[in-house]
Protein backbone atom coordinates (compact mmCIF):
# COMPACT_ATOMS: atom_id res chain seq x y z
CA UNK A 1 0.00 0.00 0.00
CA UNK A 2 1.42 3.47 -0.56
CA UNK A 3 -0.10 6.66 0.53
CA UNK A 4 0.34 9.84 -1.51
CA UNK A 5 -0.19 13.15 1.29
CA UNK A 6 0.93 16.44 1.39
CA UNK A 7 4.18 16.70 3.11
CA UNK A 8 3.25 18.41 6.19
CA UNK A 9 0.88 15.31 6.98
CA UNK A 10 3.23 12.38 6.66
CA UNK A 11 4.14 12.19 10.20
CA UNK A 12 0.54 12.24 11.11
CA UNK A 13 -0.42 8.94 8.98
CA UNK A 14 2.33 7.91 10.31
CA UNK A 15 1.17 8.02 14.02
CA UNK A 16 -2.04 7.33 13.17
CA UNK A 17 -1.57 3.88 11.42
CA UNK A 18 1.13 3.02 14.19
CA UNK A 19 -1.41 4.15 16.95
CA UNK A 20 -5.23 3.80 16.09
CA UNK A 21 -3.87 0.88 13.41
CA UNK A 22 -1.06 -0.78 14.82
CA UNK A 23 0.20 -1.24 11.42
CA UNK A 24 3.76 -1.55 9.99
CA UNK A 25 4.75 2.01 7.79
CA UNK A 26 7.43 4.02 6.81
CA UNK A 27 8.13 7.26 5.28
CA UNK A 28 9.83 7.56 2.63
CA UNK A 29 11.84 10.72 1.31
CA UNK A 30 15.44 11.24 -0.55
CA UNK A 31 17.74 10.89 2.37
CA UNK A 32 16.33 7.37 3.59
CA UNK A 33 15.25 7.02 -0.07
CA UNK A 34 19.09 7.62 -1.01
CA UNK A 35 19.99 5.02 1.95
CA UNK A 36 18.35 2.65 0.26
CA UNK A 37 19.53 2.70 -3.07
CA UNK A 38 23.26 3.01 -1.68
CA UNK A 39 22.37 0.07 0.63
CA UNK A 40 21.47 -2.14 -3.19
CA UNK A 41 17.54 -2.07 -3.10
CA UNK A 42 17.36 -0.70 -6.54
CA UNK A 43 13.71 0.99 -5.80
CA UNK A 44 13.10 1.40 -2.18
CA UNK A 45 9.25 1.46 -3.55
CA UNK A 46 9.14 -2.23 -3.27
CA UNK A 47 8.72 -2.66 0.96
CA UNK A 48 6.73 -4.83 2.81
CA UNK A 49 5.25 -1.94 4.84
CA UNK A 50 3.05 1.01 3.88
CA UNK A 51 4.88 3.39 2.50
CA UNK A 52 3.89 7.18 2.94
CA UNK A 53 5.24 9.64 1.09
CA UNK A 54 4.52 13.66 -0.32
CA UNK A 55 2.82 14.17 -3.58
CA UNK A 56 5.63 15.81 -5.45
CA UNK A 57 8.23 12.78 -4.13
CA UNK A 58 5.88 10.62 -5.60
CA UNK A 59 5.52 12.72 -8.97
CA UNK A 60 9.76 12.84 -8.73
CA UNK A 61 9.86 9.39 -8.56
CA UNK A 62 7.38 8.13 -10.55
CA UNK A 63 8.84 5.71 -12.50
CA UNK A 64 9.66 3.69 -9.37
CA UNK A 65 6.12 4.10 -8.74
CA UNK A 66 4.78 2.65 -11.61
CA UNK A 67 7.08 -0.42 -11.51
CA UNK A 68 5.69 -2.00 -8.13
CA UNK A 69 1.89 -3.96 -7.69
CA UNK A 70 0.51 -1.57 -5.70
CA UNK A 71 -2.61 -3.28 -4.31
CA UNK A 72 -3.92 -0.01 -2.91
CA UNK A 73 -2.97 3.85 -3.49
CA UNK A 74 -4.77 6.05 -0.70
CA UNK A 75 -4.52 9.93 -2.23
CA UNK A 76 -5.30 12.32 1.03
CA UNK A 77 -6.38 16.05 0.19
CA UNK A 78 -7.12 14.42 -3.02
CA UNK A 79 -8.83 17.81 -4.02
CA UNK A 80 -5.66 18.72 -5.28
CA UNK A 81 -6.20 16.48 -8.10
CA UNK A 82 -9.34 17.73 -9.35
CA UNK A 83 -8.02 19.53 -11.95
CA UNK A 84 -5.86 16.90 -13.60
CA UNK A 85 -7.78 17.27 -16.61
CA UNK A 86 -6.01 20.52 -17.54
CA UNK A 87 -2.71 19.82 -18.96
CA UNK A 88 -1.54 22.86 -16.95
CA UNK A 89 -2.02 20.57 -13.74
CA UNK A 90 1.68 18.85 -14.33
CA UNK A 91 1.49 16.99 -10.78
CA UNK A 92 -1.55 14.99 -10.75
CA UNK A 93 -1.17 14.57 -14.69
CA UNK A 94 1.74 12.72 -13.96
CA UNK A 95 0.47 10.97 -11.02
CA UNK A 96 -2.11 9.68 -12.88
CA UNK A 97 -0.22 8.14 -15.61
CA UNK A 98 1.92 6.28 -12.77
CA UNK A 99 -0.82 4.70 -11.35
CA UNK A 100 -2.74 3.86 -14.11
CA UNK A 101 -4.50 0.52 -13.74
CA UNK A 102 -3.99 0.57 -9.71
CA UNK A 103 -6.94 0.57 -7.23
CA UNK A 104 -6.86 3.98 -5.85
CA UNK A 105 -8.69 5.47 -2.70
CA UNK A 106 -9.19 9.25 -2.80
CA UNK A 107 -9.75 10.82 0.34
CA UNK A 108 -10.92 14.55 0.30
CA UNK A 109 -13.53 16.58 2.74
CA UNK A 110 -13.44 19.39 0.20
CA UNK A 111 -14.68 17.97 -3.14
CA UNK A 112 -15.52 20.72 -4.93
CA UNK A 113 -14.63 24.15 -5.08
CA UNK A 114 -15.43 26.06 -8.10
CA UNK A 115 -17.07 24.38 -10.60
CA UNK A 116 -18.80 20.89 -11.50
CA UNK A 117 -15.45 19.86 -13.98
CA UNK A 118 -13.75 19.44 -10.66
CA UNK A 119 -15.97 16.64 -9.98
CA UNK A 120 -15.27 15.48 -13.30
CA UNK A 121 -11.17 15.78 -12.77
CA UNK A 122 -11.53 13.65 -9.55
CA UNK A 123 -13.99 10.44 -11.00
CA UNK A 124 -11.61 10.53 -13.96
CA UNK A 125 -8.44 9.96 -11.52
CA UNK A 126 -9.70 6.57 -10.66
CA UNK A 127 -12.23 5.45 -13.86
CA UNK A 128 -11.75 7.37 -17.34
CA UNK A 129 -14.71 5.82 -18.33
CA UNK A 130 -17.29 6.79 -15.73
CA UNK A 131 -17.90 9.98 -17.77
CA UNK A 132 -15.98 9.64 -21.30
CA UNK A 133 -13.92 12.47 -22.16
CA UNK A 134 -14.67 16.21 -21.46
CA UNK A 135 -16.73 17.25 -23.73
CA UNK A 136 -19.32 14.47 -23.49
CA UNK A 137 -19.37 15.26 -19.59
CA UNK A 138 -20.14 19.37 -20.58
CA UNK A 139 -22.51 18.08 -22.62
CA UNK A 140 -24.64 15.87 -20.19
CA UNK A 141 -24.39 17.44 -16.96
CA UNK A 142 -24.11 20.81 -17.54
CA UNK A 143 -27.95 21.78 -16.69
CA UNK A 144 -28.13 20.20 -12.78
CA UNK A 145 -31.70 21.62 -12.24
CA UNK A 146 -33.31 19.33 -14.60
CA UNK A 147 -34.07 16.38 -12.28
CA UNK A 148 -33.12 13.34 -14.55
CA UNK A 149 -29.72 15.01 -15.49
CA UNK A 150 -29.26 15.34 -11.45
CA UNK A 151 -30.79 11.64 -11.02
CA UNK A 152 -28.22 10.47 -13.85
CA UNK A 153 -25.13 11.98 -12.35
CA UNK A 154 -25.80 10.78 -8.84
CA UNK A 155 -25.93 7.66 -10.34
CA UNK A 156 -23.00 7.31 -11.82
CA UNK A 157 -21.42 8.32 -8.99
CA UNK A 158 -22.78 5.71 -6.67
CA UNK A 159 -20.37 2.52 -7.42
CA UNK A 160 -17.33 5.05 -6.76
CA UNK A 161 -18.21 7.50 -4.57
CA UNK A 162 -18.96 7.48 -0.56
CA UNK A 163 -19.60 9.77 1.75
CA UNK A 164 -18.69 8.99 5.58
CA UNK A 165 -19.36 11.25 8.00
CA UNK A 166 -17.40 11.45 11.99
CA UNK A 167 -20.41 10.24 13.32
CA UNK A 168 -20.64 6.86 11.73
CA UNK A 169 -16.95 5.97 12.73
CA UNK A 170 -17.19 7.24 16.57
CA UNK A 171 -17.77 3.48 17.17
CA UNK A 172 -14.54 1.99 15.77
CA UNK A 173 -12.35 5.10 16.63
CA UNK A 174 -12.23 6.99 19.99
CA UNK A 175 -11.62 10.14 19.30
CA UNK A 176 -10.80 13.09 21.76
CA UNK A 177 -13.67 15.01 22.81
CA UNK A 178 -13.27 18.83 22.29
CA UNK A 179 -15.31 21.52 24.01
CA UNK A 180 -15.13 24.36 22.05
CA UNK A 181 -14.74 27.97 24.58
CA UNK A 182 -15.49 31.46 23.54
CA UNK A 183 -12.86 34.08 24.03
CA UNK A 184 -14.21 37.64 23.43
CA UNK A 185 -11.48 40.36 22.39
CA UNK A 186 -11.98 43.60 21.71
CA UNK A 187 -9.36 45.72 19.91
CA UNK A 188 -8.08 48.76 21.15
CA UNK A 189 -7.30 52.19 18.96
CA UNK A 190 -4.00 50.96 17.29
CA UNK A 191 -5.21 47.41 16.62
CA UNK A 192 -8.53 48.70 15.13
CA UNK A 193 -6.73 51.15 12.98
CA UNK A 194 -4.38 48.45 11.60
CA UNK A 195 -7.08 45.83 10.96
CA UNK A 196 -8.91 48.56 8.90
CA UNK A 197 -6.08 49.54 7.10
CA UNK A 198 -4.87 46.01 5.97
CA UNK A 199 -8.79 45.61 5.29
CA UNK A 200 -8.42 48.77 3.05
CA UNK A 201 -5.50 47.51 1.24
CA UNK A 202 -6.89 43.91 0.40
CA UNK A 203 -9.60 45.71 -0.87
CA UNK A 204 -7.74 47.31 -3.29
CA UNK A 205 -8.60 46.33 -7.12
CA UNK A 206 -5.03 46.78 -8.33
CA UNK A 207 -3.66 44.42 -5.55
CA UNK A 208 -0.38 42.59 -7.05
CA UNK A 209 0.95 40.91 -4.24
CA UNK A 210 -2.41 38.93 -3.29
CA UNK A 211 -4.11 37.97 -6.53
Amino acid sequence: ILVITPSNLRKQWFQELQEKFFLPCQILETKNYNQFVRDGNSNPFSADSILICSYHFARQKSMDVTRVPWDLVVIDEAHRLRNVYKKSNKIANELRDALKGVDKLLLTGTPLQNSLLELYGLVSFIDEYTFGDLNSFREQFSDLSDPFTFKTLKARLKPICQRTLRSQVLPYINYTKRFPMLEEFTPNQDEAVLYDMVSDYLRKPELQALP
